[in-house]
């Protein structure tokens, strides 16, 4: 990764950051998991993925859109909690 690009995206206010970051992530699809498998992942990180993975496979998670959990997240603080 150029050095550059990676400072620039540093000096970033947090709220540009998490959005690039997300921009980014989207827009790896699944054509991409190969290039994925590349990426050097803590080890207790992918355990704890692969976790999750299977607890929303079997069901046993259900999960909940974002634009849920914003919404709730906004409105706690609203609430100022």
């Amino acid at each position: 990764m150029p050095k550059k690009i990676l400072d620039d995206a540093l000096s970033l206010e947090p709220q540009s950051r998490a959005e690039l970051a997300q921009r980014l992530w989207s827009s790896i699809d699944s054509d991409d998991e190969a290039a994925l498998g590349e990426v050097d992942v803590d080890p207790a990180f992918a355990r704890e993925l692969e976790r999750r993975m299977t607890e929303v496979d079997s069901g046993a998670v259900q999960t909940v859109p974002w634009s849920e959990v914003k919404a709730r997240l906004e409105s706690r603080i609203r609430r100022g909690g």
